[in-house]
């Protein structure tokens, strides 16, 4: 097996596993194996065309800040195709647990979703 194979596999293990919440669906992989996102279906809220949410993204290896995981609070509209990014935690483990690396609220605008993206796959998650 290579080593991206390893990854995804041991990933996929963790996430499957019996001691991992049931409200975190799996969404979306990234195309280089290093990161699996997942929405959090108890805090979907719906109004008319919006959804916001909580996604985490998982990574296989911590990045330049440390961080082996993000919580992001997102917000999609469902007709414009749109997406906008409200709050961001990253930690130092798995799952959004461990130390609290970094905390912020984020002043994005809506911005379109590219085709093929790992929010393309979001969209079409928290929208069907």
């Amino acid at each position: 097996m290579t080593a991206r194979l390893i990854k995804i596999f041991v990933l996929s293990f963790i996430f499957s596993s019996c001691c991992y919440a049931n409200n975190w669906k799996s969404v979306a992989n990234s195309a280089d194996g290093e990161s699996m996102y997942f929405v959090d279906i108890e805090f979907l809220q719906k109004s008319g065309n919006t959804r916001t949410f909580w996604l985490l993204e998982n990574k296989s290896k911590r990045d330049k800040f440390g961080a082996l995981s993000t919580k992001e609070n997102l917000s999609v509209n469902c007709v414009a195709k749109d997406i906008k990014q409200i709050y961001l935690s990253s930690f130092d483990d798995l799952g959004g647990n461990g130390k609290v690396i970094s905390s912020f609220p984020v002043k994005g605008d809506w911005v379109p979703i590219a085709p093929g993206s790992i929010n393309a796959y979001i969209y079409k998650f928290v929208c069907k």
